[in-house]
């Protein structure tokens, strides 16, 4: 015979090798009597991987209007005190059905981390949709979550047999509602990161992957942290004002493993979807830029490669002096050698970002980078610039070659008359 002593001192005697169905009876037997240490029997849920996923799917809906439901309850009971007004009896009519109906987590699956993981996706959900439309809005709707989750427990006390007064449950929404304010913080972290989409260089900055997976635990650990900390802080002020028998800690494991691991995910996520439309999009006004510059560029490149064709057409022709150009307007070139005459490349730039905000200007066709500076504006001006420059280092380059293949090197005419064939 075994002996087991019972919560109120009593000795239970059980038979050696009881029968499941005695063990059971047993176990029911003593959950009547002593509900606070024994639950009732009941036979082990078939859990398979079909209905693991099918919760969480009903999960995700299930937690985003019970934010939703529970920020308007929230704000209903900013000014409703005492017994439930209509407004209030409504919502929280509303929030039963949505858990009742069918986006009711199945009793078998109710306790299983795929449900509860759906629903903590679909809160997370509720939180950044309203702060992507209204950060505002996204505000209003976590003090009115933290109003309506000590509603909650107020309810569940008086539930108990508990009495609140008019103050307690004044100062129990009250500070409800500031640690509720908190939860805005980890969806304005997350949208932050879109506030700027730029062109990336992969090549000077961290791996996407490795970046992503920073992001992923950094915001891990804050959802983790705040939605820890916003549990034991509700069930604290609850147990300070009114429910002496609440325990604070009693949620906490579930708090941080749901609130790390939706924060991993949509961190990660946030991340490796910030930084592909970074190096796939670009900036805007950069992309306009260089679109533009590269349509200036390709005009004068075909002005040019005609002047050529043209002049070929031509060979030794002899041309109207009237037709001979004006020396060049500025500063005259310097003077260029018939040997190793050195044409430069007629191309457009590319705009690349860096981490520290300032952007590099490199050569599409050399890969030369021309410098770096601190705003678009500054390189596109350089980039013009340079783009200039090195299309008058073209003309007098190549007229100067022209001149020096035919025997007139230091023609003054011979030159005006090449430069006016290469650029119009």
């Amino acid at each position: 015979m075994a002996e087991y002593k019972l919560p109120d001192g009593k000795v239970l005697t059980v038979e050696d090798n009881p029968s499941p169905e005695r063990l059971q009876q047993i176990q029911n037997r003593l959950a009547g009597l002593y509900p606070d240490y024994y639950d009732p029997y009941k036979e082990e849920a078939d859990i398979t991987t079909g209905g693991q996923i099918a919760e969480f799917a009903k999960g995700v809906p299930r937690g985003l209007g019970n934010t939703a439901l529970l920020g308007l309850i929230g704000a209903s009971e900013t000014f409703d005190y005492g017994e439930d007004n209509a407004l209030t009896s409504g919502l929280k009519g509303l929030k039963d059905s949505l858990n009742t109906g069918v986006l009711a987590a199945d009793e078998d699956y109710a306790d299983t981390m795929s449900a509860k993981l759906g629903e903590g996706f679909g809160s997370a959900a509720a939180f950044l949709g309203t702060a992507f439309l209204s950060p505002p809005t996204a505000i209003g709707l976590a003090v009115g979550t933290g109003v309506g989750t000590q509603a909650e427990l107020q309810d569940q006390a008086r539930a108990k047999g508990k009495e609140i007064t008019l103050g307690q449950e004044f100062g129990s929404k009250v500070f409800g509602g500031g640690v509720g304010a908190a939860e805005v913080l980890s969806p304005f972290s997350i949208l932050k990161s879109f506030r700027l989409i730029k062109k990336s260089t992969p090549a000077k900055q961290k791996s996407i992957y490795v970046k992503s997976v920073e992001a992923a635990f950094k915001q891990g650990g804050i959802e983790a942290a705040q939605e820890t900390a916003a549990g034991i802080l509700q069930d604290a002020i609850a147990n300070g004002f009114y429910d002496a028998e609440l325990d604070p800690y009693d949620s906490m494991m579930d708090d941080a493993t749901i609130g790390g691991i939706v924060g991993f995910v949509l961190g990660g996520g946030s991340s490796a979807a910030h930084h592909t439309v970074r190096k796939n999009i670009g900036l805007e006004n950069d992309l306009g830029q260089a679109e533009k510059f590269d349509k200036q560029q390709k005009e004068q490149d075909e002005i040019i490669r005609q002047k050529i064709i043209l002049a070929a057409e031509q060979g030794d022709r002899v041309i109207d002096p009237d037709l001979v150009p004006d020396p060049l307007v500025g500063p005259e070139p310097a003077p260029v050698q018939s040997e190793g005459i050195e044409i430069p490349v007629l191309e457009s730039f590319d705009f690349v970002p860096t981490d520290d905000s300032n952007i590099i200007v490199v050569g599409k066709e050399t890969q030369q980078v021309i410098g770096t500076f601190a705003n678009i504006e500054q390189a596109a001006k350089a980039a013009t610039e340079k783009a200039k420059q090195n299309r008058n280092q073209f003309i007098v380059g190549s007229s100067e070659q022209v001149t020096s293949i035919n025997g007139l090197a230091g023609n003054g005419t011979a030159s005006n008359i090449a430069r006016k064939l290469y650029d119009p």
